[in-house]
């Protein structure tokens, strides 16, 4: 049987892996994870996998988790015996999300994709 759960995915401000999210982009993409199709749940980012699952739904609203932060909150349906089975015994208890962005800036020297150096990564 299939396990619904509903994960706050990415939330506005520093993330631990130092990247920031506005508020309100985060917000306008909200809907992108449910359209034009249901983004698939994978196992560790990894592309060529099967899904795990499908996102059915997406909301932002304020965090629960992240003081002071805003979300985007997925309902996930779970669909794979396995991942089923360590979501309920709780070894599936986090979520990762991968994210493709239009632009980027470095917070730390200012630099614009315009004007990024060759060797600078972001």
């Amino acid at each position: 049987m299939p396990v619904t759960v509903k994960v706050e995915a990415i939330h506005s401000g520093m993330t631990g892996n130092y990247n920031y999210y506005p508020r309100a982009e985060l917000e306008r993409a909200v809907e992108s994870w449910v359209s034009p199709y249901n983004k698939p749940v994978l196992k560790h980012h990894d592309l060529n996998s099967e899904p795990i699952g499908r996102v059915v739904g997406a909301n932002f609203r304020q965090s629960s988790l992240k003081r002071g932060s805003y979300c985007a909150e997925l309902t996930l349906d779970i669909l794979d015996p396995d991942a089923e089975q360590k979501v309920r015994d709780g070894r599936y208890s986090t979520v990762s999300v991968g994210t493709v962005v239009t632009s980027a800036v470095c917070s730390t020297v200012s630099y614009t994709p315009r004007t990024l150096p060759t060797k600078l990564e972001v």
